[in-house]
Formats: structure tokens, C-alpha cells, sequence
């Protein structure tokens, strides 16, 4: 029998977030990588850090700046962000619903038109049964058809008729009338992206900003989970150890844990209809300083792989001078949207994207990542399915909360002095754990969350 208290399965944010505030003493993470972070985690090639993704900290909440900070020594820039959007050879700043004078017209004045006739510049609330629909009754059929839903088919991989409403959140802007205008006449006083300003680590990467809660932590790397018996209560590891389980926290993507876990048929169903985007990464070495200004640029066009694109040296200015010129290019694919072509192809295709867009003259290398679990897809049928795994599981120690169920985690509950909250033997944590839209303060916190019950 396990000596430790919880056994984790996974050594990501959310993994390392719920070891440190329950005592890592009472912890033992298995993790399949040869290292921690998970998605969070920061590779060095060709003398820059490249994150699994852009990872930047916007987040608000002071307990997950503190922890930030002191991780790396108060060693963070912090400064506001440049977002730019590329649409067919046109630079516009992010959001392009505040920014319409930068469209050529006669697109310009028909998107404005439509925004002036539509509801959303009353700020009334917007009920619709689709992301199609909210984007038409905030911002008309021009500006939807134009520019959201041609980079919802890029990043989503399924058109805005195929998402629900639910993930939202203040995602994507809504302006106001004085807004609209002032974006059209091209006198916008202020920015109205919701990241306004962001940290980033001064150096290491992002992965730095896990120093703190990775120190002394129990982790068994290479251990890659072949089957869960949750009835004994025993994993199957790759190398045919097999380990029990007190309580088990499990951060591994959903639709994979159950795939595992021996579930009758309906389950597996409904698990398999979680929908993932997964995620190809193109690092290039640029020969020359990127010849735009931006930290990260939304790219629109229909014909090219990029869809967003971030400038890894405007991160920090550790890396402004003396390394070479990082540029990372996110493509995006799923089972409804699969990859035609090598990724070794895929690259070769974004190098001249780039320099179209006037970006770069020329790259000195090039890689790739490949990300297998990138975006939960917040379809129509997602809730459902999720509501039968979840259910499924509440019969081998899962505690349902109250918003298992929602993409998005409220966590003002957590400054309360006493926490009215419990949970059973078995417990989920972080994005694809939980299947939610979490960013990086929500795994934090969902570990905090955990330590507080569970202690």
C-alpha cells in the first residue's frame, strides 16, 4: 500500500498546484515526460525558450502573483501588450471590432453600419444558441462572416454554428457606441483588449514562474499510465509496475482517463465525444529582427497555416539583444479539421508566410512541436457527454461540484474563512482533468482549492 496520501497523475500546473498547497510530503506525482509542467513547460533549442504555446500571466489574482513573483526572485518584466490581426495583407490592432478604420473599404463602412444597427452597442444582454448567433446580433453578418468566423474555422478547427455560448465569458469584446466610432474615425484613445498587461519570466521561460511550487515535490518521471482499475484502486504503469491508491487526483485529459479506467460502452462513447483541437508548433530562427511590432499577431487569412503568431524575444527583455530572433507559429488541427500535409511541409509553408506578411527576409531554423491536447472544443454536444463521464465516475469516489459541468471556474469562494466544499477519493484538476477552460491562475487555483479541502 502507498504510503502517500494522494497519488497525482501528472506533474502540469494543476498536478504541481495540488502537491504543493496539500503538502508534497502527502503527495506522489507520476509523470510519463522526463521532466515537469506539462503544457506549461519551456524547451531551449537554437539559444531560445520556446513554451509550449504562447504562456504569458495576465491574470488578476493576487495570490497567484505573489507566487509568481516569489518564484522568480521579482525577476519578471511586466509591461503592456502589442496585439496586432493580419487580414489580407492589412495590419489591424487587436480587437479589430474597436479598430475599423484599418479595413479597406468598402469594408470598413459595411461592418460599421451593421455594428450601428446591431444591439450589441446598447450592451443588452445577448441570449443566443450558437457563437454564429451572439457574433451576428453583436457585430452583424459583415464583420462576422469576415473576420471571427473565418479564424474560428483556423483556431476551433468548426465553424461559430457548431459552438455553444457557454466558454465565452469576456472572451471576445463587445464595444459600445462611443467605442465603435471612435475605432471607425481611427481616433481609439485606449486600448480594449482584455489583456492589458502581462508578466512574463526574465528568464527560463515561463516555466520559471513554477519554480516555488516545484521545489521538493514527489515526482516519479517516465511513468506513462496503462490502465486504472478505480474499483481496487490500482495503475498499470507501461513497465507493468502496478501501484494502489489512497486518494487519486488525476490531471491526464478526460476522454483518456476513462479510455483507461475500464468504462462500459456508453461511457467510452460519450468520452470519445469530448472534442480537442491538438496543436502544431513551427519555431523559427529568423535572420533578422522581426520588421513588425507586436508580442502576438491573429492571422485571418483562410489560405494561410498561421493562425496566431508570437514574437518570443518581445517577451522579455533578457532575450531583446543578445539571442537570436524567436518567432512562434501556432496551426491547428482536429478530428474535424485533420492536418493534408507533413508537418515538416506544414513548416516549410508557414517560412513563406512570414515572409509575405513582411515579417521576416529569411529564417537560420526551423522545428516543431506537436501538442496533442491543445483547446477543448465548447461544442453543443460537449455538456451532455461530459455530464455521463462525470456521472459515471461519481460511483467510484468523484464528489460532482456544483459547476462541473461549466467551462469556466469562479474562485471568489476561496477567500471565505470557512470553505463549504468537500471531495471524495478521486479527484479531477486542471484543463483537460476537469475539461474546462482554464488558464494558468485557474490551474494555480484549483490546487489551492484542493490543498484547503483536503487538508
Amino acid at each position: 500500500m502507498p504510503t502517500e496520501q494522494y497519488t497525482i497523475l501528472g506533474a502540469g500546473i494543476s498536478g504541481l498546484s495540488a502537491s504543493y498547497h496539500l503538502g508534497h510530503d502527502k503527495c506522489k506525482i507520476y509523470e510519463a515526460n522526463s521532466y515537469a509542467g506539462g503544457h506549461a513547460y519551456t524547451h531551449k533549442v537554437d539559444s531560445v525558450c520556446w513554451d509550449e504555446g504562447p504562456h504569458i500571466s495576465f491574470t488578476k489574482n493576487e495570490y497567484v502573483k505573489k507566487l509568481f513573483e516569489e518564484s522568480v526572485g521579482g525577476q519578471y518584466s511586466e509591461f503592456p501588450v502589442n496585439v496586432s490581426n493580419y487580414y489580407f495583407g492589412d495590419y489591424i490592432p487587436h480587437p479589430a471590432q474597436s479598430n475599423l478604420s484599418f479595413l479597406k473599404e468598402p469594408l470598413r463602412t459595411q461592418c460599421y453600419e451593421q455594428m450601428l444597427a446591431s444591439g450589441t452597442l446598447n450592451q443588452q444582454d445577448n441570449i443566443s444558441s450558437s457563437y454564429l448567433d451572439w457574433l451576428k446580433s453583436s457585430f452583424g453578418e459583415v464583420f462576422t462572416q469576415n473576420l471571427p468566423e473565418r479564424y474560428t474555422k483556423k483556431y476551433w478547427t468548426v465553424g461559430s454554428a457548431e459552438l455553444a455560448v457557454d466558454w465565452l465569458g469576456e472572451r471576445v469584446y463587445r464595444p459600445d457606441l462611443e467605442v465603435v466610432e471612435n475605432g471607425y474615425r481611427g481616433i481609439q484613445p485606449e486600448k480594449t483588449h482584455y489583456i492589458n498587461k502581462v508578466r512574463y519570466p526574465k528568464a527560463g521561460g515561463f516555466i520559471s514562474f513554477l519554480n516555488k511550487i516545484k521545489i521538493n515535490a514527489n515526482i516519479e518521471y517516465s511513468s506513462t499510465v496503462k490502465s486504472i482499475n478505480l474499483e481496487k484502486k490500482q495503475i498499470l504503469f507501461s513497465d507493468n509496475r502496478v501501484v494502489s491508491f489512497n486518494k487519486l487526483i488525476n490531471t491526464l485529459p478526460l476522454p483518456q482517463f476513462i479510455k483507461m479506467s475500464g468504462a462500459p460502452f456508453n461511457v467510452l462513447e460519450a468520452a470519445s465525444n469530448l472534442d480537442c483541437t491538438s496543436l502544431l508548433l513551427v519555431n523559427i530562427v529568423a535572420s533578422n529582427r522581426l520588421k513588425k511590432d507586436f508580442h502576438w499577431m491573429y492571422v485571418y487569412d483562410d489560405a494561410m497555416y498561421a493562425t496566431r503568431i508570437t514574437s518570443m524575444n518581445s517577451l522579455t527583455d533578457d532575450t531583446l539583444s543578445a539571442t537570436p530572433e524567436g518567432i512562434q507559429v501556432e496551426i491547428y488541427e482536429s478530428n474535424f479539421k485533420p492536418f493534408k500535409k507533413s508537418h515538416s511541409e506544414i513548416a516549410n509553408y508557414v517560412k513563406v508566410e512570414l515572409q509575405k506578411m513582411n515579417i521576416i527576409d529569411s529564417c537560420l531554423s526551423v522545428h516543431t512541436n506537436y501538442i496533442k491536447n491543445a483547446n477543448i472544443i465548447f461544442n453543443h454536444r460537449r455538456r451532455e457527454n461530459q455530464d455521463i463521464v462525470l456521472g459515471w465516475l461519481a460511483g467510484y469516489g468523484l464528489d460532482r461540484e456544483a459547476d462541473d459541468l461549466e467551462p469556466m471556474s469562479k474562485w471568489d469562494h476561496l477567500n471565505q474563512p470557512s470553505l463549504n466544499k468537500k471531495m471524495g477519493n478521486l479527484i479531477l484538476a486542471g484543463r483537460f482533468g476537469q475539461w474546462k477552460y482554464f488558464w494558468s491562475d485557474d490551474c494555480i487555483l484549483r490546487g489551492l482549492e484542493i490543498g484547503i479541502v483536503g487538508k
